[in-house]
């Protein structure tokens, strides 16, 4: 079976090389917590757990979580560490945030962002941790190599008003199509920079135009689930070349819970190259 979009800008095209459903909850990926050296390790406070890490030039960030529960929940703070020769792991600034990405270029430069009780926002902290930047927008972060970034809203109303969009070095935010689901999934890389990611059930594909495309239902319906029921379902993926591995994992909607998992590999098929 072949799958191609019915978007408006060029996305790759899938072949499906393997499906099947299991009656349980399988993770296709584990957590992605950092792999940090020991003497990184030994300049962040015991009481916090590093989450994400991302590395620009000679700067680290390093997102936590802590063990002490507050408002924010578990969030700790995201550290920024000088990682040079002359100062090895000394901390820069403590800085907030949920989720990050290291802007290309490798001048120190950092986007972080946080969501919840009325905050929606994103700031460019610079190489000292001073804030360069701020947009109003949140979500899963896509550097692009012109300064710009995509990013996949992701927010917690219903129904859901996140969207794709670009944010600009001068502060406005582009806004493209909408999406479906207010979580939708981390999205993967292609060499040509369309993302991939999965909106509710749907694999959609994200161009560098922010066209945006439908690829494939990953419950195997003909019909995408209504949104009213996206909050059965949340999703991983994982790229290996040119082979897309999927996880969709669906919570029955009624008791007893069962779990159920909707694994897909697929090909990646005409793969323009990378700029």
């Amino acid at each position: 079976m072949r799958l191609r979009n019915r978007g408006h800008s060029p996305h790759p095209r899938l072949a499906v090389l393997d499906h099947r459903t299991e009656q349980r909850w399988t993770r296709l990926v584990p957590d992605p917590v950092p792999r940090l050296g020991p003497r990184l390790l030994a300049h962040i406070p015991p009481r916090l757990h590093p989450a994400r890490a991302h590395r620009s030039g000679d700067r680290l960030l390093v997102l936590t979580h802590t063990v002490d529960y507050h408002a924010w929940g578990f969030l700790g703070p995201a550290l920024l560490f000088d990682t040079a020769p002359t100062a090895p792991y000394s901390l820069v600034a403590e800085l907030r945030g949920e989720r990050g990405a290291a802007l290309p270029g490798d001048r120190g430069r950092f986007v972080i962002g946080l969501e919840g009780y009325g905050t929606f926002d994103t700031w460019q902290h610079g190489p000292d941790g001073s804030i360069e930047q701020a947009w109003h927008s949140f979500g899963h972060y896509a550097p692009d190599p012109d300064g710009s970034v995509r990013v996949l809203e992701c927010d917690r109303n219903t129904p859901t008003e996140s969207h794709l969009v670009r944010l600009h070095q001068d502060g406005t935010v582009e806004r493209g199509p909408a999406l479906r689901d207010g979580q939708c999934s981390e999205p993967v890389r292609l060499p040509d920079d369309t993302l991939l990611f999965v909106d509710g059930t749907t694999l959609r594909a994200a161009a560098p135009d922010l066209g945006l495309a439908d690829l494939v239902d990953l419950t195997g319906l003909p019909d995408p689930t209504p949104s009213s029921s996206h909050w059965r379902f949340h999703a991983e993926l994982a790229l290996h070349g040119d082979r897309l591995e999927a996880a969709l994992f669906e919570r029955s909607a009624e008791p007893p819970v069962v779990h159920t998992t909707h694994r897909w590999t697929f090909s990646v098929l005409d793969q323009p190259p990378a700029a």
